[in-house]
């Protein structure tokens, strides 16, 4: 279709777009990026959780067993790695006060959500029962913790018992108030806004959220933005972490402008990075690379200055873009 737009509107908008559009697979030069862990396998180390307080990132291990996860732990920004959880654990968080972690372990079929102290000792089940079809690899998974330590979210089967579909769904830390929000393609990687007030997931590489409006009641799922998986909250709320297409990106909440923190994941023979997690600041981003270290294991990477970069993100912004628009 001939476009509409005046030769000089066009002219204008195409001076406007090199202004506003950032450097292509360029990233700020105040980040750098540092390797936290060194896996010794192809699955190696994945989905990083970092301790609130900033002493620590957990992570999904696979060195021991490429197909059971364990748990391990490393203090930040030095020391060595130590088993967190034995096999068939992992997605852990932890609770906002730090007495207490949770995590998904295999029960024989299913997946279920376990509670345990920090330090170690006895795991209570938090969810039982059939949570998927009667196959492995299902059940409920990706915990997070509501600020307040008295829920979690997490991403679950047990809603669709034929095909396994995920979906988000909320339960009290004490195992009661099982209650599902909403998704309905694949919806993983719940987050809670900090004010506690409502749960932020993806579903279909697009962003929704669901808002609290009762003490154990909750709202529809809105739609927020799209072109975005395993989405994070900064701990002030501002900013939303998450990768896509191989990318790290953070986008302000408020105003949904976006910038890439790593971006080279489309290349060729670019690293895959997934599963962004803040640090104790703004400042730092820790997340799992294939391929960044320069061979095909996973590790943990850290991203430092990223302040510098969500002060103000950028929308990429195309001349394509503007154009289909206004057609």
């Amino acid at each position: 279709m001939r476009s509409s737009i005046p030769l000089f509107a066009l002219v204008a908008i195409t001076a406007a777009v090199a202004l506003l559009a950032p450097r292509a697979k360029s990233a700020p030069g105040a980040v750098s990026f540092t390797q936290f862990t060194a896996s010794t396998t192809t699955p190696g180390h994945s989905n990083p959780t970092w301790c609130p307080d900033g002493s620590q990132i957990a992570f999904d291990d696979r060195d021991a067993d490429v197909n059971n996860p364990s748990l391990t732990y490393k203090n930040y920004p030095v020391g060595s790695e130590n088993t967190m959880a034995l096999a068939h654990r992992e997605n852990m968080d932890y609770k906002p006060d730090l007495t207490q972690i949770v995590y998904a372990k295999l029960d024989s079929i299913w997946d279920h959500l376990y509670v345990r102290p920090i330090g170690g000792g006895t795991e209570t089940a938090i969810t039982t029962g059939t949570a998927g079809p009667n196959y492995s690899n299902y059940g409920d998974i990706q915990p997070c913790y509501s600020p307040d330590g008295l829920w979690v979210a997490f991403s679950s089967s047990r809603g669709d018992l034929t095909y396994g579909t995920h979906t988000i769904w909320v339960v009290k830390t004490d195992g009661t108030g099982l209650k599902k929000l909403g998704g309905t393609m694949e919806a993983t990687w719940p987050t809670w806004q900090p004010d506690g007030n409502a749960v932020v997931y993806t579903d279909g590489a697009s962003i929704y959220r669901v808002a609290k409006t009762g003490a154990s009641t909750w709202g529809s799922p809105v739609h927020v933005a799209d072109h975005a998986n395993h989405v994070r909250f900064s701990h002030d709320g501002k900013f939303l972490a998450f990768d896509y297409q191989g990318d790290i990106w953070v986008m302000n909440y408020a105003t949904l402008a976006r910038a890439n923190l790593t971006n080279d994941g489309t290349t060729p023979t670019g690293p895959e990075d997934s599963s962004p997690t803040w640090g104790a600041t703004n400042d730092q981003i820790a997340f799992a690379s294939r391929g960044r270290s320069g061979d095909a294991n996973t590790d943990v990477w850290v991203a430092t200055g990223v302040l510098g970069l969500i002060t103000t993100p950028a929308q990429v912004v195309t001349l394509g873009k503007v154009k289909a628009k206004y057609r």
